[in-house]
């Protein structure tokens, strides 16, 4: 270990970890799901990882924390500090939780990682168009998301995924000129959300008063995750 980790661990160690009122965690049976409800942005944590976090936010320091998890688990003291203190600053990486004196890693990977989304969603914008433009709504939304072959994903996980990535593209289409309403949108997430293996159904609805008016969006096993803008849309289609 080199001098700069020996000093950031030891800071790490003294500090109070605190989570932020922006930001909220919930344990399941196989994981503990940590969302900030700011920025969509969430990290999924093994049980063992999950009790870490619950002694985190009970103990004045990460050395008290890890102390009372070494005692629960029957491990050694050192190794818990480090698996905790790796834990926290992935955390603070990610803006999920605060610690006095210590800050977050360089955000160049993160940075680089927004702009390959924004890159992926804009391509996804010029596709869809081009599938509007040669084929019905059906066979555009099926050949959008055809090609892609990766595992399903399920369980509140996707979920969380699948509603970040819903801002993110309502977000990156604001600043893209031409029509990039609600169909364009609900298009651009299906492609993402296949290329994720996170299921996807895109519902258009209309509603005739006080004028009539049709709108799109996103669920993800019967939870919006594009706005379907309130409940005054009666369904007409889901693809």
């Amino acid at each position: 270990m080199n001098d700069n980790a020996t000093q950031d661990r030891g800071s790490l160690l003294g500090a109070n970890v605190r989570v932020p009122q922006s930001v909220v965690f919930r344990s399941f049976p196989t994981e503990t799901v940590v969302l900030n409800l700011q920025t969509g942005k969430y990290h999924g944590l093994n049980p063992t990882a999950g009790r870490m976090l619950s002694a985190l936010t009970e103990a004045d320091s990460v050395r008290e924390a890890a102390a009372v998890v070494a005692a629960e688990y029957e491990a050694t003291p050192g190794t818990v500090e480090a698996d905790m203190c790796d834990l926290c600053q992935s955390l603070l990486d990610r803006g999920l939780v605060e610690a006095d004196g210590v800050a977050a890693a360089d955000g160049q990977n993160g940075s680089c990682g927004k702009a390959r989304l924004i890159v992926e969603i804009v391509a996804a914008y010029v596709r869809a168009w081009r599938q509007l433009r040669q084929a019905p709504i059906e066979e555009a939304v099926r050949q959008l998301r055809a090609g892609n072959e990766v595992s399903p994903r399920q369980g509140r996980a996707a979920l969380l995924e699948a509603v970040r990535l819903g801002r993110v593209v309502v977000r990156t289409l604001a600043f893209l000129p031409g029509d990039n309403r609600c169909l364009r949108r609900s298009l651009v997430l299906t492609q993402l959300l296949a290329r994720r293996g996170i299921s996807g159904r895109l519902v258009i609805g209309a509603r005739t008063a006080p004028d009539f008016l049709a709108h799109a969006w996103v669920e993800h096993e019967g939870v919006p995750v594009l706005s379907p803008e309130g409940t005054s849309f009666g369904r007409l289609v889901e693809l």
